[in-house]
């Protein structure tokens, strides 16, 4: 009991001490609350679309996108119009990463041209013939003197075992009225409407075709 008393003593007398070590250790080991949260942007699915006079019959899924590593980031990118190596723009991010930021938004657009009932991702019970393959090549903001928002991919449609039965390459571009983050996400955003309006009666029309 006095030794109890003599560590309880040593712990009262120090105890400023001892705030600011774990403290100190929080913030090192990545916890405790950020005085300030970095600005989060998103991209709106497309939704001006003619929808199908039929209900459709074929089933669709996208998968994530695939992306190199320096794109499977929630950072907004920029990239120097010379071809050098891109950067992020500080203090701003997306609401999710980008791969899975835009399955999610041409996802939604699908859904927004009337084709719920027939397009999801891949998960249990929903058995589709064919699968959206995307290849994401670029989502940054190209910088130089007329910034420009740029999305650039390359769509896939497989159909049954694997077989490819259409493919497109997609580039898409908007101005940008400055090189800052809401600039660079209402450039990107734009960027976006322009390939999902394009991607998706394109698909459509290819499994129509499909043999």
């Amino acid at each position: 009991i006095a030794n109890f008393n003599t560590f309880t003593d040593v712990l009262a007398r120090n105890s400023d001490r001892i705030e600011g070590l774990l403290g100190g250790l929080e913030k090192l080991t990545g916890g405790g609350s950020s005085k300030s949260t970095a600005p989060t942007y998103d991209v709106t699915a497309v939704k001006d679309f003619s929808k199908p006079s039929e209900t459709p019959s074929w089933q669709l899924v996208i998968p994530e996108p695939s992306a190199l590593l320096a794109l499977n980031s929630d950072k907004i990118k920029v990239r120097p119009a010379d071809g050098a190596e891109s950067t992020d723009i500080p203090d701003a991010r997306w609401s999710d990463n980008i791969p899975i930021l835009l399955q999610e938004k041409f996802l939604q657009s699908f859904e927004n041209a009337g084709y719920s009932q027939a397009v999801s991702r891949p998960r249990d019970g929903f058995e589709a013939a064919y699968q959206l393959a995307l290849d994401i090549r670029s989502f940054s903001l190209v910088s130089g003197a007329e910034p420009t928002g740029e999305l650039e991919f390359e769509a896939k449609i497989l159909g049954p075992g694997g077989k490819i039965i259409a493919a497109k390459s997609f580039h898409t571009t908007a101005p940008a009225s400055g090189a800052d983050a809401p600039a660079a996400a209402a450039a990107l955003n734009q960027a976006f409407a322009k390939a999902a309006t394009e991607l998706v009666p394109w698909a459509v029309e290819a499994i129509k075709n499909a043999p």
